[in-house]
């Protein structure tokens, strides 16, 4: 630390000034905020109203709003052990049926192929 080899009052006075400037710097701000707001009233008026109006525009505008019925729609973990579980599962969904790789009953696929 900076100041380990001070005495520990000292190191609560450079706390106590470090909480300071914090607290001048936010009331700063709030003052140029008041200043800005009392010297352009029309401007800062003006600014939220068309900020108002282009969110709205777009709020209407825009046709398609995603849907959020569904939470899990979209997620899909990567580079996890359930993530490659996920993979594999739809992997052997899409590789299992009647003359694919994977069969629900081999048996019954072998005997239909024999009889061809």
């Amino acid at each position: 630390m900076p100041w380990s080899d001070q005495p520990w009052c000292h190191r609560m006075v450079l706390i106590s000034f470090n909480g300071l400037n914090e607290l001048l710097f936010t009331l700063s701000f709030l003052l140029h905020y008041a200043a800005l707001i009392a010297d352009w009233p029309v401007v800062v008026l003006g600014l939220c109203t068309v900020l108002i109006v282009i969110c709205a525009l777009v709020g209407i505008l825009v046709p398609d709003l995603p849907d959020f019925s569904d939470p899990l729609l979209g997620f899909e973990p990567r580079g996890t052990a359930i993530g490659q579980r996920l993979v594999t599962w739809n992997n052997m969904v899409k590789n299992t049926g009647y003359q694919a790789t994977l069969a629900n009953y081999p048996f019954k696929y072998a005997e239909e192929q024999a009889k061809r």
